[in-house]
C-alpha cells in the first residue's frame, strides 16, 4: 500500500516519473491524475502505461522492458510481451511493479494494419488523441477526438470546411 515512485520513458503519451498507489491515486509526469491499480494490490506494467496516457502508434508492445535493481543491487531488465497479454490472455506479462522500477516502451520498426487497429482499442492505448486542424475549417486549432477517428470526422468537429474557400479536393493528413 505504500505509494512507487516509477518512471515510464519510449513511445508513451506523456513520458516520466510517477507515482502510483495501489488504490488508484497516481500523480507525476505531466498528467498528474491516473488509474492506478484496484484497492489492495500492487500496480502493474499496465497501470503505469495507462497513467502515462497509454502507448503511442510506433509502441513495440512486444518488446516492453522493466528496468528495476534486484536484492543484491544489480541492474535487472525483465522482458514482457503485451501482445501475449492481448492475444492470449497472459496475465503473467502484466508484472506487478516496485519502488524504483522504469518501464520502457521501445519503438517498433514496422507493424501490421490489423496489429494497429488492435492495440489502439486495448486498454493500455488512450480513449482520446488530440489533432490539431489547421487550414480553411470554421474553427480551426486543437480537438480531442476518440482513438481511430476518420479524418473527415476531425474536420467536421472543427466546425467543416469553410465552404466559399475550401478546396476540399485537396485535404492533407
Amino acid at each position: 500500500t505504500q505509494p512507487l515512485r516509477i518512471a515510464v520513458v519510449g513511445e508513451v503519451n506523456r513520458p516520466g516519473p510517477y507515482t502510483l498507489t495501489g488504490t488508484g491515486a497516481a500523480s507525476g509526469g505531466a498528467a498528474g491524475a491516473g488509474t492506478g491499480a484496484s484497492s489492495g494490490s500492487a500496480p502493474r506494467v499496465t497501470n503505469a502505461i495507462q497513467t502515462a496516457g497509454g502507448i503511442t502508434q510506433q509502441a513495440d508492445v512486444r518488446q516492453i522492458q522493466v528496468r528495476r535493481m534486484s536484492a543484491d543491487g544489480k541492474p535487472l531488465t525483465i522482458a514482457l510481451n503485451f501482445w501475449d497479454l492481448l492475444q492470449k490472455g497472459d496475465i503473467n506479462q502484466d508484472l506487478p511493479l516496485k519502488d524504483g522500477d522504469t518501464i520502457v516502451v521501445p519503438t517498433a520498426k514496422t507493424l501490421p494494419p490489423e496489429e494497429i487497429v488492435r492495440l489502439s482499442s486495448s486498454s493500455f492505448s488512450p480513449a482520446q488523441i488530440t489533432v490539431n486542424v489547421v487550414g480553411e475549417v470554421k474553427t480551426p486549432g486543437r480537438l480531442q477526438l476518440p482513438v481511430n477517428t476518420p479524418l473527415v470526422q476531425a474536420v467536421l468537429a472543427a466546425g467543416g470546411p469553410e465552404v466559399w474557400r475550401a478546396n476540399t479536393s485537396h485535404v492533407e493528413l
